[in-house]
């Protein structure tokens, strides 16, 4: 393995001379950036160190390494997004809210900007699900960039399966980095808590005063508020069932002050096409993303494949 620069391998050798002084953590904290930032090996490190400090070594930074490819939000950084609004899905009962996110791209032609790796999703890889002449590929969470109407967002592909704090810590540094203005999750709940069939309609939650102060928008778009409660440990929490991390991401963003708004329809498993649809259009009503006709919408050209290929006429 080697070093790729003569300033990474002063920079070693200047932490290792320095391993007994009291300020060593520090140095090896600056070590271990510097050296994942240009790629060097935590072994090329710790074979500079005393052997009784290998370990050590080798464990903190073998750590950073990977943490930093675990952890990684990809994207350009020359582009400006400050005052964007974001759009994600939960991935959640009948995957209503990813479904709404693909009529989005589709239908306003957003481009793939960058893309998402965090452990807390299962990995994939697969074709362009937007376009079948494309070369490019789609990952488990990529980014669309949609500048006419100064929006993000992110389609997530996969379940999650690990701890989602990290993926939430992630996305905060991320939009307050990027000076991102609001944030808005997509999701969906199970029907049979639905109680009053006058709620099948979009339900909402949201910090984002701009949206709670604006009772004649909220009287036209006939969203109703989402008022379930849970109490826990004294304290009452809104809470959406089958919503996936939809709850977890709005409290979390809330406490950093971050607007964000949940949006969800109840629903079953199924063909949940039209669901989504209800989804997209009372997004739309709110946002004036794209003319209010049918004509507008533009389904992705992967939904052909919804529930596999047809059969074979070998079958008759």
């Amino acid at each position: 393995m080697k070093v790729q620069s003569t300033k990474d391998l002063l920079c070693f050798t200047e932490i290792r001379d320095s391993w007994d002084d009291e300020c060593f953590l520090d140095k090896l904290h600056v070590l271990a950036q510097g050296a994942l930032s240009s790629w060097a090996m935590p072994l090329k490190m710790a074979a500079l160190f005393p052997e009784r400090h290998r370990g050590a070594v080798m464990r903190d930074v073998t750590c950073r390494y990977v943490q930093y490819l675990v952890n990684m939000i990809k994207i350009p950084e020359e582009i400006n997004l400050e005052n964007y609004t974001l759009m994600l899905p939960s991935v959640a009962i009948g995957n209503v809210g990813q479904l709404c996110i693909d009529l989005l791209i589709s239908s306003l032609n957003l481009r793939k900007i960058g893309s998402l790796w965090n452990s807390m999703f299962l990995p994939i890889c697969g074709l362009d699900p937007y376009d079948k002449k494309s070369n490019s590929i789609c990952t488990t969470a990529d980014f669309y960039l949609g500048t006419c109407h100064n929006i993000i967002l992110l389609q997530l592909r996969s379940p999650y399966v690990g701890n989602s704090n990290e993926f939430f810590d992630e996305l905060a540094q991320f939009i307050q980095r990027k000076r991102i203005n609001k944030i808005i999750i997509l999701t969906s709940s199970y029907d049979y808590e639905c109680a009053d069939r006058s709620e099948f309609k979009i339900k909402y939650l949201t910090s984002d005063e701009s949206l709670s102060n604006d009772e004649k928008l909220l009287k036209n778009l006939c969203w109703i508020p989402h008022i379930k409660s849970l109490k826990t440990d004294s304290t009452e929490q809104c809470y959406i069932p089958g919503g996936g991390f939809a709850n977890g991401l709005y409290g979390y963003l809330k406490t950093f002050g971050i607007p964000c708004t949940v949006l969800f329809k109840y629903c079953s498993e199924g063909d949940n096409v039209s669901d989504a649809l209800v989804l997209f259009k009372g997004l739309n009503e709110w946002l004036n993303l794209i003319n209010n006709d049918t004509n507008s919408i533009k389904y992705p050209s992967s939904w052909e494949y919804f529930f596999g290929n047809p059969p074979s006429l070998d079958m008759y």
